[in-house]
């Protein structure tokens, strides 16, 4: 989790992860996801953002389970082996939970 630099920004962080491949499926992370979220809410973060590429269905599902909210579609955001991937925009509101 890193808080945003700007003193009016303060308030949002964005969080990012992965789980390597073995270790999918074990709700590790849902327990990561939940982890770092306690943590924010202690440290008087507000707003958390994420970002997720659009083809990757499972972390989507994960992040809207725990309360995540798409914000926005980036297109053609990333480039791997010469595909165009979409990037899903996300935030939470830890005051509305």
């Amino acid at each position: 989790m890193s808080r945003h630099f700007f003193p009016a920004h303060t308030h949002r962080g964005s969080v990012g992860m992965g789980i390597i491949p073995a270790y999918r499926g074990q709700g590790l992370g849902k327990r990561l996801m939940l982890a770092a979220l306690n943590q924010a809410e202690r440290s008087g973060f507000i707003r958390v953002e994420l970002s997720v590429h659009a083809d990757n269905t499972r972390a989507i599902k994960l992040y809207e389970n725990v309360g995540f909210i798409r914000e926005g579609v980036q297109r053609r955001s990333v480039l791997i082996d010469g595909r165009f991937i979409d990037t899903i925009t996300m935030a939470l509101m830890l005051d509305e939970q």
